[in-house]
């Protein structure tokens, strides 16, 4: 059994070679996470977990029965996974139930919402790829909160 020194983290091949590889100093470099905002709205909120010119994720936390504006996005396409609570997708008019493990795309340009009607919350990862990732590539078709 090989044993390897408290705290340190090698890889099998630095054993032999005496090289280290992985970064194990004790101030880890820390990327933007600090700075991650909590983005309130009338139906939850969100929290951009990433961003990059082609793409943005955002983890979507949508309150029990609540539910999205129906909308489009002349930009950007949208990829949905569940990853706690059920809920329902409104995708170009077709009702699809969600699920945790329950993951769809919304291409540009189709109309989509996100419904919870359940009296728990209902969170998702959402990765959006396109262009323009701004909230004002909202094209609202239909909102309960009249924004």
């Amino acid at each position: 059994m090989v044993k390897w020194p408290r705290g340190e983290a090698r890889d099998c091949k630095s054993r032999y070679t005496g090289s280290n590889p992985v970064f194990t100093s004790s101030k880890p470099k820390r990327e933007k996470m600090d700075s991650l905002e909590k983005q309130v709205r009338p139906w939850g909120y969100y929290i951009v977990l990433a961003s990059a010119a082609s793409y943005q994720i955002k983890e979507l936390v949508v309150n029990p029965n609540s539910k999205l504006s129906y909308q489009t996005h002349k930009f950007r396409e949208e990829h949905w996974l569940v990853i706690e609570g059920k809920g329902e997708a409104l995708i170009d008019g077709r009702v699809q139930k969600l699920q945790p493990g329950s993951s769809l795309t919304i291409g540009i340009g189709t109309p989509h919402r996100l419904i919870n009607n359940t009296a728990n919350i209902l969170k998702l990862i959402e990765v959006q790829t396109g262009s323009y990732f701004g909230e004002d590539d909202i094209l609202r078709l239909a909102d309960d909160y009249n924004r």
